[in-house]
């Protein structure tokens, strides 16, 4: 059967998750990838995202962002998630990740959209998403040109591809695929640098960060955008916690203070 027949059968059910799993070297994210480009092919799909670093698909490497970028078309979607067992491993079944995961694939039929998750073994996927309600087709990777793909759709049926080409999509095979659970915000170039600053050190830990990612060749630069930055949040808490009392007041008053307008005015703190 050729590819083409099976990706038909995958996508006669409306389960929108498929797994693929496989040894080191097997060829899981090159394959992930070359399903990806078929699928857009073929039609079954319009858009495509992944966390692999590839100048092909946009990259999303947060929670937040794959959210926004699932609500932000009705085309049809897929998004393929690298490395996957990493994040979302059965061993923390209950960690927030593993829930939130779920959680967002009972939503993927309302965004039209399908995810491929790669993992090197297949019982590091929490089992609450191997379930037929979920998951759609299980995909075993032998070796770089062969795949063993099990369909649940009804009774399951197993087929064996051979002689897989490679994916036209460039990408480095040792780059490690990120993904954050935890930040739903990214720095973007309108943000203030004292701003960016406390998003990167929050993120990092560490003034390198904010030096690599914001120009600055030493250290003490960073520090002390840093303490800048700490200045005008506080000052923003404080202004934000008065205007919360004086509206409880005068809660009529047009005097009050809008904290979104103070992030452009505040950077005047030295």
């Amino acid at each position: 059967m050729s590819l083409k027949e099976v990706l038909e059968h995958i996508h006669r059910d409306i389960s929108p998750v498929i797994i693929i799993h496989g040894k080191k070297g097997t060829g899981k994210t090159d394959f992930s990838l070359y399903l990806a480009e078929k699928m857009l092919e073929y039609g079954y799909v319009e858009l495509v995202a992944t966390n692999v670093k590839t100048e092909s698909f946009p990259v999303i490497d947060t929670l937040g962002k794959l959210r926004l970028w699932l609500a932000s078309s009705t085309k049809k979607k897929l998004f393929v998630f690298d490395e996957a067992g990493v994040y979302i491993t059965a061993r923390r079944s209950m960690s927030k990740a593993n829930v939130e995961i779920l959680k967002l694939a009972h939503l993927l039929r309302k965004y039209r959209a399908k995810m491929i998750f790669t993992t090197v073994r297949y019982k590091d996927i929490d089992a609450s998403l191997k379930d037929p309600e979920i998951c759609s087709a299980i995909v075993e990777k032998k070796a770089k040109t062969i795949a063993e793909i099990t369909v649940l759709t009804g009774e399951p049926e197993t087929y064996i591809l051979t002689n897989i080409p490679r994916t036209s999509i460039n990408f480095d095979t040792y780059d490690i695929a990120y993904f954050d659970f935890e930040r739903e915000y990214e720095v973007t170039e309108d943000m203030p640098d004292w701003l960016k600053a406390l998003e990167i050190f929050a993120r990092e830990g560490n003034y390198r960060a904010i030096c690599e990612e914001l120009g600055f060749t030493n250290v003490s630069s960073a520090k002390h955008l840093l303490r800048k930055g700490i200045r005008n949040a506080l000052n923003l808490i404080f202004q934000s916690i008065y205007n919360l009392q004086f509206e409880a007041l005068a809660p009529s008053s047009s005097n009050l203070i809008n904290v979104n307008k103070n992030l452009q005015e505040v950077d005047v703190v030295g």
